[in-house]
């Protein structure tokens, strides 16, 4: 797996950042092109482990988990309007539905 240092991307590789290519390096793009293409096993391994990392710790259902419980601590605060109009002040006060379903 190769990818562009940008955004959130490094925080998926840490551990792995040889294969992370500065934007605009189309040298260093291309030399891990061909270094993946030289040794396509070493490579392969290197895309299931990236696979398994992704699902297991930026999954959509744990990213959201993640951000949910940052509102049920307080962390952030609530200004969201509900499909009713309605403006919670704290989580608490939002609709099961509205924060993910029921807890647990």
């Amino acid at each position: 797996m190769i990818a562009t240092r940008v955004g959130g991307i490094p925080e998926i590789f840490a551990g792995r950042e040889q294969n992370l290519v500065a934007p605009g390096d189309s040298i260093a793009l291309a030399t891990a092109m061909q270094d993946a293409l030289s040794n396509p096993t070493d490579a392969q391994a290197k895309a299931d482990a990236h696979r398994d990392l992704i699902a297991r710790d930026f999954s959509l259902a744990r990213m959201s988990r993640g951000v949910l419980s940052l509102y049920a601590a307080g962390d952030v605060a609530v200004e969201t309007g509900t499909p009713s109009g309605h403006v919670h002040d704290k989580v608490s006060d939002v609709p099961p539905l509205m924060a993910g379903g029921s807890k647990g």
